[in-house]
């Protein structure tokens, strides 16, 4: 079974220990809305997905 693109960054992001509110300031979006996204029950828009996956690629642990 292989991971869709959405997975594969929720497992990203919960390995670096990135917590949803750190990345909600950073967007300026809620952290609900990360949340259903990183369930599946909607998607983001583009920007806002990018915003998401940069902020977890570039994330470097204290």
């Amino acid at each position: 079974m292989e991971l869709s693109r959405r997975e594969e960054y929720l497992i990203k992001r919960k390995r670096k220990g990135i917590r949803l509110k750190q990345i909600a300031n950073y967007i300026g979006c809620s952290e609900a809305l990360l949340c259903k996204y990183e369930k599946g029950h909607l998607d983001l828009k583009d920007k806002t997905k990018e915003l998401y996956e940069k902020f977890i690629d570039t994330y470097k642990e204290a």
